[in-house]
């Protein structure tokens, strides 16, 4: 059973892979730029086929997109070895600007990400059985472990104010929320967002909600 949901998740990501960078190409011919974010599931990464079938598509994409691709490799498991960690980094790391893990809720110890070649590490909320103040701890944890590592720090989809506000004091170095913007059909241009704007709004919305 577990293998049958590999192979289709392993199809969905192909095909994710080949609709971003296709997407990407064409934003770029127009003189557009902007980074394309790409997730890959720990469990289509650590199977060899995964890896294989990952690495042909990239090999055929453009070397001109590279600086723009960021790969995630997402539903991180904990305890994964720093070796085998290394290897599936690797395995993505010739065909993109970098490569990111998003993390378990909770982490005992950070130390297996130092020197796998992560650029940055991170979470994704909410996350289901952990309180809000567990959450704010381990986005606490988060950062620390991060500028230990001289890695960047993010946290995506943070559902309210408080934590959006926590975490950028904490040091977070790249947020998702719907008080930064909501989710898009389709990527835009990048633009500036002073986060003055962002802290105004959630402060307004953590004031009313309080």
């Amino acid at each position: 059973m577990r293998g049958g949901r590999v192979r289709m998740e392993l199809r969905l990501t192909l095909s994710r892979i080949r609709h971003a960078t296709c997407v990407l190409s064409e934003r770029l011919g127009s003189g557009e730029r902007f980074l394309m974010w790409i997730p890959i599931s720990y469990d289509v990464l650590s199977s060899p086929i995964g890896r294989m079938e990952i690495a042909s598509v990239c090999r055929n994409l453009s070397s001109e997109l590279r600086p723009y691709l960021i790969f995630e490799i997402s539903e991180l498991p904990y305890g994964v070895p720093q070796s085998r960690l290394s290897e599936l980094v690797g395995s993505l790391r010739p065909f993109c600007r970098c490569v990111m893990a998003q993390l378990t809720a909770r982490v005992a110890n950070y130390g297996a990400y130092l020197g796998a070649g992560l650029h940055a590490i991170g979470l994704s909320l909410p996350a289901p059985g952990v309180s809000e103040i567990e959450i704010d701890s381990e986005i606490s944890k988060l950062s620390v472990a991060a500028k230990k590592q001289q890695i960047m720090s993010f946290v995506l989809d943070v559902p309210n104010a408080a934590l959006l506000l926590s975490a950028r004091e904490c040091g977070i170095n790249l947020l998702s929320s719907p008080f930064i913007g909501e989710a898009r059909n389709a990527p835009t241009p990048i633009k500036r967002l002073p986060a003055q704007d962002i802290v105004m709004a959630a402060t307004g919305a953590f004031a009313i909600a309080t």
